[in-house]
């Protein structure tokens, strides 16, 4: 029997299941609606990491040898990255915030003591703001030498390989963390 079917072997750990999806939709839906619906406290929290991200990532790419500047749209709650043939804008979409937001939900609807939560939000939101930059470097290589390349890096196999991340990031959270303390098997 594989991992998957021995989880949902019982009554009682599909009913866990449910449970830890509910949290997890509640702990997202939470998340988001706070980030997206316009409101004088959302959009005092989240300006700051546009400017850093950009800042951050303007830095990276610069300290790799790449002409670059970091700018501001004027009227514009984007901020921008100025390369030499493209100019990026930098939104809050492109900080990472709603994949922080979806892996701070696995780590919270997923049953597990304050401690070891707390550990799993600690090291994956940083991990996930430097795979962003990483991310973020990796565009303005593409928008540097294959412009007609750059929408498709962009919207699909950057959003692809970020999902899979954070999936990863959680699995590892579950194995090394949690597992570790024994409160947890996925394997029974």
């Amino acid at each position: 029997m594989n991992i998957i079917s021995k989880r949902f072997a019982t009554d009682e750990h599909l009913k866990e299941n449910l449970a830890i999806g509910v949290k997890f939709f509640l702990c997202a839906l939470v998340g988001v609606l706070f980030v997206v619906i316009p409101n004088p406290v959302a959009t005092a929290s989240t300006g700051w990491i546009v400017k850093l991200t950009t800042l951050v990532a303007t830095w990276f790419i610069k300290i790799t040898g790449f002409a670059v500047k970091a700018g501001n749209l004027q009227g514009s709650s984007d901020d921008l990255i100025i390369l030499p043939k493209k100019v990026l804008a930098v939104n809050l979409e492109c900080t990472a915030i709603y994949l922080m937001i979806i892996f701070a939900a696995f780590v919270l609807a997923f049953p597990s003591d304050y401690k070891n939560k707390l550990i799993g939000l600690a090291a994956g939101i940083p991990l996930i703001f430097v795979a962003n930059i990483l991310r973020l470097f990796a565009i303005a290589i593409v928008a540097t030498y294959s412009p007609n390349l750059f929408t498709s890096f962009h919207d699909y196999v950057w959003q692809t390989l970020f999902v899979v991340f954070i999936i990863v990031l959680w699995l590892i959270w579950i194995d090394k963390v949690v597992q570790r303390e024994g409160q947890v098997s996925l394997r029974n």
